[in-house]
């Protein structure tokens, strides 16, 4: 069965097959839509969201500030045939979300504007919550378009001035990331890093949390006293790691002036 240009759009054909198995024939309803070029977007829109394609799959406000506003575009794609009304659900106090337009018709592409009221979050650190990408505000929620968002907001940290930089808290790490090759085939795998203190007043380490499912994390102490050493003890599982939409991080918030926020990656082979 073929179609010309004269017919683009939408179509509905019911079609006849005869057999020599009933003396009626079966009919078959076939739905679809004729397009004048067929494209690829995969590559533009590689996340599919129950018929929503979007260029992002999870969205990290990183390096925030109090009373900063930062936004988020992401592009989206209608792949349905039906028009629809795209919606972010369960959006927490802090974020507000803007669709343009606010009616994507099938095969239409837009864009969701998503932005942080940095004075709405409570906690320094990192921040996280599931929002959902939806066809329409009163869609049911399903993992198949949890969309996590991502907020590490900043503290105010002393400013040292013209104090010399050895006065001040300075961590050293052993490592800069964490490599976790899995030994014989074993899922979970452990690890451990050293912090030391390197300056001359107290190292105070107020947050300690992880990006992603499948990381334990522990420290035995988070404030170090000048030449103080602390020891980060990781413990890994292999396969929620591979599982996970974002890249397998521990974050630490510090008083170091240098150092107040410390991304220690965690590669997994």
């Amino acid at each position: 069965m073929t179609y010309d240009a004269k017919m683009l759009g939408h179509f509905t054909k019911q079609v006849g097959i005869y057999s020599n198995a009933t003396k009626e024939p079966v009919y078959l309803t076939m739905k679809g839509m004729v397009l004048e070029e067929w494209k690829d977007y995969s590559k533009l829109y590689p996340y599919d969201f129950e018929g929503i394609l979007a260029d992002m799959n999870d969205l990290e406000f990183d390096d925030v500030k109090k009373g900063d506003h930062p936004e988020i575009v992401f592009k989206i794609l209608n792949n349905t045939n039906t028009s629809i009304t795209p919606n972010l659900l369960h959006l927490p106090p802090y974020l507000t979300a803007i669709a343009s337009p606010e009616i994507l018709t099938p095969g239409k592409s837009g864009k969701l504007t998503v932005t942080l009221n940095s004075e709405k979050v409570s906690n320094y650190g990192l921040t996280r919550e599931p929002i959902y990408l939806a066809k329409h505000l009163g869609d049911t929620i399903n993992n198949n378009i949890l969309l996590p968002v991502s907020v590490v907001l900043l503290p105010d940290v002393k400013n040292y001035g013209n104090i010399s930089n050895t006065f001040a808290p300075q961590l050293k790490m052993s490592a800069e990331a964490l490599d976790l090759g899995m030994h014989k085939g074993r899922n979970i795998k452990n690890a451990t890093m050293t912090i030391t203190n390197a300056g001359n007043m107290k190292l105070s380490i107020s947050s300690l949390q992880l990006f992603t499912s499948g990381l334990q994390v522990t420290l035995n102490k988070r404030d170090l006293q000048p030449g103080e050493v602390a020891k980060l003890k990781v413990k890994a599982d292999r396969q929620q790691l591979l599982k996970a939409r974002s890249k397998p991080r521990i974050l630490m918030i510090t008083n170091d002036p240098k150092h107040t926020k410390v991304v220690i990656p965690i590669n997994v082979k």
